[in-house]
């Protein structure tokens, strides 16, 4: 018979193992979308809280305005990312913010494999004459009518050594797709 304190260990014990075989695809600090303005707008707001505070005498601002400020940049510095549970097929994209990963949960039970693809994207004509080409490597989920955006990078080694990492926990084909096509 198992006890309720053998059920509890279980459970832990298969909670851990699920955060231990989490792929973590880490997007890093994109400067894009509303988290940033907002995060910038409550620096903004705390300083001239802080400025007022200390021209008026007013002591509540004085303790508000580096609450407000350091709010404002764990937002504006927030980390984004791709959480990947290879066990129980789901991923979400998320936000970081001290630690805390914000997101919703998608079943990922239609993926049917792991896609490399390579872009190349025409510039702005330089100084020179000449047009600079931005070589893009995406990697991506593909399913049934969809397909989830994990990373973008500029090496296509790191785009392959992503795609084979999570092919293989997820026991999916990888599809190399990295051939030249350019955007138009």
């Amino acid at each position: 018979m198992v006890t309720p304190v053998e059920q509890d260990n279980a459970s832990d014990m298969s909670e851990r193992n699920t955060l231990a075989s989490m792929i973590d695809v880490k997007d890093g600090m994109t400067f894009s979308g509303k988290g940033p303005f907002l995060g910038f707008a409550l620096v903004v707001i705390g300083i001239l809280v802080l400025v007022f505070a200390i021209k008026e005498g007013w002591i509540l601002g004085l303790l508000l305005a580096p609450l407000v400020t350091f709010f404002g940049i764990v937002v504006f510095l927030s980390i984004r990312g791709t959480l990947i549970d290879p066990i129980g097929k789901r991923c979400r994209a998320y936000q970081d913010l001290l630690l805390f990963k914000l997101g919703a949960w998608v079943d990922i039970h239609t993926i049917r494999n792991v896609t490399v693809t390579h872009y190349r994207e025409r510039g702005v004509p330089n100084e020179l004459g000449g047009v600079a080409h931005i070589n893009t490597y995406f990697v991506d989920l593909r399913g049934e009518g969809h397909s989830i955006r994990l990373k973008e990078v500029e090496s296509r080694n790191e785009a392959i050594k992503i795609g084979e990492r999570l092919a293989k926990a997820l026991g999916i084909p990888l599809e190399d797709r990295s051939d030249f096509r350019s955007l138009r």
